[in-house]
């Protein structure tokens, strides 16, 4: 799900509002210890540039889809070829340094999660499978089967018609249901075995606890940001719009 932050985050423009995220018990001082454990596996399982990077994907097909669905974006862009291009190369690195912090705190909650879930022998047994051959190929498989575009693309025009756009836990599961099916087609016999091996063990199922507390908070993160950064993306973007016709009636 995690692929699916920037399109929440661009589709809360519309939003008004946001609510607190809650907040979490202490860690132990086991668990303190643990973390630096579990940082290796959310390394392995949720590599920081790739999430950066499919989350500003899934901006670039929000925005583009948001700027599409403007009737008064499109009369400045029939008059003005360009416009929108300029708008969204201003909110690009705006937008950059809005999902490197959130993929950080993302990241962050599944590291906790980890530490609090599982023991030092199972952390290590997890990482064991997902640096794996097979738990590797299933991972990259997974996130090259997630369909960015198109859930990106539902929020933003939900986003757009109704004025606000929330992802859900189902949205989640049924995204991740569909990309689980066709990994699954491309796996060979031997890697769905090592699969169904480590499925079997407790650091599995607890892996499983784990990440699905890490979504729901995740979901708390998505759906409410911080509206600065939402007003801040807008104003620069109309900003940008307005340079670029000044510039062009000049010449």
């Amino acid at each position: 799900m995690l692929h699916l932050a920037a399109a929440a985050f661009m589709a809360s423009l519309a939003v008004a509002g946001a609510s607190p995220v809650g907040a979490a018990q202490p860690l132990t001082a086991v668990q303190r210890e643990q973390v630096a454990k579990a940082w290796g596996l959310v390394d392995l399982t949720h590599p920081r540039q790739t999430l950066v990077d499919a989350n500003l994907q899934s901006w670039e097909v929000a925005v583009t889809r948001t700027l599409e669905l403007d009737p008064g974006v499109a009369k400045l862009e029939a008059s003005y070829p360009g416009v929108k291009q300029a708008a969204m190369a201003t909110g690009r690195p705006i937008a950059a340094e809005y999902i490197k912090q959130l993929v950080d705190k993302i990241r962050e909650t599944r590291a906790e999660m980890i530490a609090r879930m599982l023991s030092s022998a199972e952390i290590d047994q997890a990482a064991a499978f997902v640096g794996s051959a097979p738990g590797q190929r299933l991972l990259k498989r997974m996130i090259a089967n997630t369909d960015i575009a198109g859930e990106s693309k539902r929020l933003a025009t939900d986003a757009f018609g109704a004025g606000s756009a929330r992802l859900t836990e189902q949205q989640v599961k049924q995204a991740d249901r569909q990309a689980a099916l066709k990994t699954a087609g491309e796996l060979s016999v031997d890697d769905q075995v090592a699969i169904m091996r480590f499925g079997k063990t407790s650091a599995a199922q607890k892996l499983g606890q784990a990440w699905q507390e890490a979504d729901r908070r995740t979901l708390e993160l998505v759906n409410s940001p911080d509206p600065k950064w939402l007003s801040r993306q807008s104003e620069a973007m109309n900003e940008a719009m307005l340079r670029f016709i000044e510039t062009a009636r000049k010449r």
